[in-house]
C-alpha cells in the first residue's frame, strides 16, 4: 500500500488478489472491504434519482418505461460497494447474491412486512424482493426493500433499491435517502407504503376513484 495520489486507483481487485493503494489514509479500511467484495463477485452500487414527488407520494415511471432518471455510479453510501469511504454492511441484494440472506419474495397480495435492520444479528425478515414481472411479464425491474440503522451515517430507515431498469447495474439506491414513515411509492402497478418501525405495506396499485 502507498498513499493515494490524484489520478490513481484507491484499490484494485483481480480474482483472488487485491491491491489497496491508499495506505496511511482513513480510506484504507474501506478499500480493503470494498476490494474483498469484488473478490466475492460483487459490483459497484450507485444512486438513482427518478420519478416525481407530490407531498408524501412518490411516483416512479411505469414498468413499460425502463429508461430515464439520473444515475450516479458508485454513490450508494450505505454499502462498502459504493465509492465513498463507508465501512458499511453490504446491502440486501449483495448479501442475497452471496447466499448470506434469503429475501422474502412478494406474492402479489396485500402484505405487511417488518424488516429487521440489516446490521443486527438474529432471525427476521432482512429484505423483501418485489419483481416487476409479476405485473408485466417481460419486465426486468425488481425492487429491494431493506431496513438500515447505523449510528453516525444518518438517514436510517427503510431503503428502496432498484435493479433491472434505468441502467442500474446491478442495483441503485433510490434517491439517495431513507424513506420516512407515511411516504408512499407507486409505479402504477404496485404500491409500497412505509410504516413505522421498519415496516412496509406492499400491495397492488388501485387508482383513486374520481371525485
Amino acid at each position: 500500500p502507498r498513499t493515494y495520489g490524484p489520478g490513481n486507483f484507491k484499490g484494485l481487485c483481480w480474482g483472488r488478489k487485491a491491491w489497496v493503494n491508499c495506505g496511511g489514509a482513513d480510506y484504507a479500511a474501506h478499500s480493503a472491504i470494498h476490494e474483498l467484495g469484488h473478490s466475492f463477485g460483487l459490483e459497484h452500487s450507485g444512486k438513482i434519482f427518478i420519478g416525481t414527488r407530490s407531498g408524501n407520494l412518490i411516483t416512479l415511471p411505469p414498468l413499460s418505461q425502463p429508461t430515464g432518471g439520473r444515475f450516479e455510479a458508485f454513490y450508494d453510501t450505505w454499502t462498502a460497494m459504493g465509492y465513498q469511504a463507508t465501512q458499511a454492511h453490504f446491502n440486501a441484494l449483495e448479501k442475497a447474491r452471496l447466499g448470506w440472506i434469503v429475501p422474502t419474495v412478494y406474492d402479489g397480495t396485500d402484505r405487511t412486512y417488518t424488516l429487521k435492520p440489516m446490521e443486527q444479528q438474529g432471525t427476521g425478515i432482512r429484505a423483501v424482493k418485489v419483481p416487476g414481472a409479476m405485473y408485466k411479464a417481460d419486465s426486468k425491474r425488481v425492487y429491494w426493500l431493506e431496513n438500515r440503522y447505523k449510528s453516525g451515517l444518518g438517514n436510517s430507515g427503510v431503503q428502496l433499491r432498484i435493479c433491472g431498469d434505468f441502467n442500474c447495474v446491478p442495483q441503485a439506491w433510490f434517491g439517495g435517502v431513507a424513506l420516512a414513515p407515511g411516504e408512499t411509492i407507486t409505479d402504477g402497478s404496485v404500491t409500497i407504503n412505509v410504516l413505522d418501525g421498519g415496516s412496509v405495506r406492499v400491495r397492488p396499485f388501485v387508482a383513486a376513484p374520481p371525485p
